[in-house]
């Protein structure tokens, strides 16, 4: 057993939830985190959410569009220009409500490759125990120059510092790894995907109180106008890049096509002692042009 890996016991612990220890099973965390959403805090995330979505998608184009969200009957894409929506679900919904889904993993989707032009991750990451298997297939699907948007929790937030005391709690919506804008960046950059732009919000604290939510709006609007780090979510938009590719031009000089069907090449230095000695005006056949005199001078 080797001295960096816990033992088994450990594991099974709530509060070892970085890379993937601990991390409740989808059967337990995507109820949860439906749930949560239904709370007034919840709700009010999840508002601001859908209003930073809405405004990244609505400058995305394309012929297809996939969603993978935590939460199985929730709509994201609903002021999308992209006709084509469709949602995979982690889990089967009892009814899906806002058009076709289908049941398929995060880590296994079944689209072939370069086939899909915008993908939505939503909490999708926080809850997985391979994240670099879920970007990898994000990746795969998605076709030169399509976009990545994912929504995360910050853990550089009064979020995240709530959900360090709570996950050593039974809760499995608060047992989930967070995954900063940094770190995350660089997962993406070893997939030749470039972030775009990057947004954030909800800056209050985790409190279930509609009164106390709503005293703290005026802080909150403050804080997304100024977009300060500090912000409970982020979204973030990246672009699948290409890497262009430089022709090589053959060089034909010098070179027949066919022998005997095509006409040699002459070099450089043939051309111009021909065009000095061909005959001109005022020149004697053989004799090549004087350019310094305007006529040429008399023998003595």
């Amino acid at each position: 057993m080797s001295y960096l890996t816990p033992p088994e016991r450990f594991k099974r612990l709530p509060g070892l939830t970085h890379w993937g220890r601990g991390l409740p099973p989808l059967s337990e965390a995507v109820p949860a985190m439906e749930a949560w959403f239904r709370t007034p805090v919840g709700r009010e995330m999840l508002s601001r959410e859908l209003q930073q979505v809405d405004e990244v998608l609505q400058c995305l184009f394309g012929y297809h569009l996939c969603q993978m969200s935590v939460c199985r009957n929730l709509e994201l894409t609903t002021t999308s220009r992209i006709l084509h929506r469709f949602s995979l679900n982690p889990l089967e919904a009892s009814q899906s409500p806002h058009g076709p889904a289908a049941l398929a993993l995060p880590e296994q989707l079944p689209l072939p490759q370069e086939s899909t032009d915008v993908v939505l991750l939503h909490h999708i990451l926080e809850f997985s125990n391979r994240p670099h298997q879920v970007l990898r297939e994000a990746a795969r699907v998605l076709i030169p120059r399509g976009h990545l948007v994912i929504v995360g929790f910050n853990p550089w937030s009064f979020l995240g510092l709530w959900k360090a005391l709570a996950a050593w709690g039974r809760e499995p919506h608060w047992r989930y790894q967070a995954l900063s804008v940094r770190r995350l960046t660089d997962w993406l950059r070893l997939l030749d995907i470039e972030a775009t732009s990057l947004s954030r919000g909800f800056y209050r604290p985790p409190i279930q109180g509609a009164r106390a939510l709503a005293l703290m709006h005026t802080w909150d609007s403050w804080c997304e106008r100024w977009q300060w780090q500090g912000g409970g979510f982020y979204v973030m938009v990246a672009r699948k890049e290409v890497t262009p590719l430089t022709p090589i031009r053959p060089v034909w000089a010098g070179r027949e096509v066919l022998q005997g069907l095509g006409a040699r090449t002459m070099p450089k230095s043939n051309k111009v002692a021909q065009r000095r000695a061909a005959p001109g005006p005022g020149n004697k056949p053989g004799m090549g042009r004087n350019r310094g005199y305007k006529n040429p001078p008399s023998e003595s």
